[in-house]
């Protein structure tokens, strides 16, 4: 099985727990790596994200643990940054970075989230006058994320998060299609891997992981790498659905993820 998981939030920002507690559930489970990857901070200013004075404070503990389990297993330090996210992360040290969209600003200046709660999203698509043009706007900022290199692409289709049973639209039309179509085309020219992502599947919102099965099969068919995480607000979800998920990877064709051991990604067969 997949024994790792570089999308780990803590109380550094909307984890429920400290770090030390994700590494422990870590090594119980005979990961061979571990990252973090706290909520950067945003112009918006959320309520899940760390404070720009807490960021030293996050990176000497996760160096602290890094040298305590030295000898057990490979801590890694990251951030899951906004394209809303001003901090430069270049100067952090990282071992890897995490983007991602979470909100989308309002004509009025407003900033709301695509994933915090199915009427959020409703509130969102009434403002932006439809869901085409929410789907538009969330597409094109992750454009924008793409082009700023990041290691992983988060959650890919994270606006269908409350989209079971096609509540908000049906993903299977030409013009979402056409949409995801061509980023799918953007990041296979980037380079960058794209996550599987289980995290809406460990708080009950989907039934299979981001991206969707077509995205994904996509994805596959234009030779972009993946790589398997929990989204994990807890340590009892750092491999959340893990097995299910090699399963799911496999029958849209992908024979290897990507995974982070011995200082570097690399594929390991599923």
């Amino acid at each position: 099985m997949f024994l790792s998981n570089l999308h780990t939030h803590t109380t550094h920002s909307d984890g429920t727990a400290v770090p030390e507690k994700y590494v422990l559930a870590a090594l119980e489970r005979g990961f061979v790596s571990i990252g973090f990857s706290e909520h950067m901070p945003t112009c918006y200013q959320c309520v899940c994200e760390m404070h720009e004075d807490d960021i030293p404070r996050y990176i000497a503990e996760i160096a602290a643990l890094k040298e305590k389990y030295r000898n057990h297993i490979e801590i890694l330090l990251g951030i899951e940054y906004d394209v809303y996210s001003p901090v430069k992360r270049g100067d952090l040290g990282l071992d890897f970075t995490i983007g991602s969209v979470h909100y989308l600003k309002t004509h009025d200046g407003n900033y709301i989230s695509v994933d915090y709660t199915p009427k959020i999203f409703e509130d969102l698509v009434r403002k932006f006058g439809g869901v085409r043009e929410v789907s538009l706007e969330y597409y094109r900022l992750l454009c924008e994320v793409i082009e700023s290199r990041p290691d992983i692409l988060g959650h890919f289709d994270l606006l269908t998060k409350f989209n079971s049973g096609k509540r908000f639209f049906d993903p299977d039309e030409a013009w979402y299609r056409k949409i995801v179509d061509d980023v799918i085309d953007i990041v296979a020219q980037s380079g960058i891997i794209v996550e599987v992502n289980t995290g809406a599947m460990s708080r009950g919102h989907r039934k299979t992981p981001y991206p969707s099965e077509y995205i994904l099969r996509e994805l596959y068919l234009n030779g972009v790498p993946v790589t398997i995480s929990a989204d994990a607000h807890s340590p009892n979800t750092i491999d959340f659905a893990f097995r299910e998920t090699e399963a799911f990877l496999r029958r849209v064709g992908y024979k290897s993820v990507k995974m982070y051991r011995n200082g570097g990604f690399a594929d390991m067969p599923i």
